[in-house]
């Protein structure tokens, strides 16, 4: 593999293991996994094998081999501890949405059917949360590939978007008098009443959901804007992006300096990676790039501007390579 290397010192894998800037300890913002089923009466079934289908927007790997064999003789020998969760489809066949190893393994088993939560009460972004949810569970973040990173950050995206708070925020003391004077509460930033003098508790504020998402996660709120600027990408632009992170042709930070082009510039940047597959570029080569783009103004980089960034002014010896 070429690569454009301009000695960087990027460590994408470094950033993902940030300490999370919020420190209060709440409950995972996003709660919809089969656990969250235990106290409410949903309808449990046992469900034909041969009716389930994985779920149709699955971007998880499941168990394979030896580990899914391991996995299969554990179940044998202490039973199915908790009831996969589908969802029934018309045609009378099961969407799983949390369970798709133990699945695989009951075939192994030869299982006829298993035990199943349905959940027909679902939207379809709620079972999508679902599904990355109980993969969270059994696997830490860190250990998906971008590509599944960046995908599930698409419906953290939406989760926010649609739980937003809007308006007038609740999560200040509402309380119009001092305590101690009785008159019209005035705070100052020593946190004390302009009125009298006297010391006001402090204003408790929640988590916001992006925060409490990022404290799951284990991400600093940095780190997860990154991912979250990167997962608004059009759908080729992330498809060709992603690529590259999983096949570590660029770092993370190169990507999310990309997403923060104009259009027209991350298509180019797009169309070089997908026509340049042996590739691998360096975080320098990308601020270049970067420098330029915002030179350029309104007319973006076309793709040649974009060659001539990359490799002649930067003086690389191996141009012949190019197409």
């Amino acid at each position: 593999m070429s690569e454009i290397n301009n000695n960087e010192t990027e460590q994408p894998d470094q950033m993902i293991h940030d300490t999370p800037e919020v420190t209060e300890k709440e409950q995972p913002t996003i709660e919809a996994t089969e656990k969250g089923t235990e106290n409410k009466s949903y309808e449990r079934m046992s469900v034909p094998i041969e009716k389930l289908t994985p779920y149709s927007k699955h971007i998880f790997e499941t168990y394979q081999g030896e580990r899914l064999q391991k996995f299969a003789d554990d179940i044998r020998d202490v039973g199915l501890l908790h009831p996969i969760v589908v969802r029934s489809r018309p045609d009378g066949i099961f969407e799983i949405l949390s369970g798709h190893n133990r699945v695989e393994a009951a075939k192994l088993l030869e299982w006829k059917e298993i035990e199943a939560t349905v959940r027909d009460d679902l939207s379809d972004a709620e079972a999508e949360r679902i599904v990355v949810t109980s993969n969270l569970n059994q696997q830490s973040f860190e250990g998906w590939k971008y590509s599944q990173q960046i995908k599930a950050f698409r419906i953290y995206n939406k989760y926010i978007q649609d739980h937003s708070q809007q308006g007038k925020r609740t999560d200040l003391s509402n309380t119009n008098t001092c305590d101690n004077c009785g008159r019209k509460l005035r705070r100052t930033k020593d946190n004390t009443c302009a009125n009298c003098g006297h010391k006001l508790p402090k204003i408790q504020k929640r988590l916001k959901t992006r925060d409490k998402i990022a404290l799951q996660l284990g991400l600093s709120t940095g780190t997860f804007e990154r991912y979250r600027t990167i997962a608004r990408l059009n759908d080729r632009a992330l498809e060709v992006l992603s690529e590259a992170l999983d096949k570590k042709r660029i770092g993370f930070l190169s990507a999310y300096r990309i997403s923060q082009l104009k259009s027209k510039d991350v298509s180019g940047v797009v169309s070089f990676l997908k026509k340049n597959p042996d590739i691998k570029v360096a975080g320098k080569s990308v601020q270049a790039l970067v420098a330029e783009s915002q030179e350029a103004g309104k007319d973006g980089l076309a793709e040649d501007k974009i060659k001539e960034i990359w490799f002649i002014r930067l003086k690389h010896t191996w141009l012949d390579e190019w197409p």
